[in-house]
């Protein structure tokens, strides 16, 4: 299950790097705005944080604009801390370093 999580993963991040590289304004902006929709679903209690940062790096991967308030508001609506925000954003730009 976990070989399988991670191929998921890394295909996801590839399709991403694949439309942001062939650089076509309008598939990237469709790719970004569903994105965007993803991070309004409901999210579980027990997987907010899992949720939250998978898809913090796939909007910072994706260039969405301003993705890091985007995602701190979210945190917020779905009941984390201020310092757990923080440090979210900053495990995400980690990742993606």
């Amino acid at each position: 299950m976990l070989l399988h999580r991670e191929q998921k993963i890394q295909a996801r991040e590839a399709a991403i790097a694949t439309v942001i590289a062939e650089g076509d304004d309008m598939e990237v902006l469709m790719m970004q705005d569903q994105i965007e929709a993803e991070l309004a679903k409901p999210i579980p209690a027990g997987k907010r944080n899992v949720t939250l940062f998978a898809l913090g790096n796939q909007m910072r991967q994706a260039q969405v604009p301003d993705w890091e308030t985007k995602v701190g508001d979210r945190a917020t609506q779905v009941g984390l801390d201020q310092p757990e925000i923080e440090q979210l954003i900053r495990n995400i730009n980690r990742y993606g370093s």
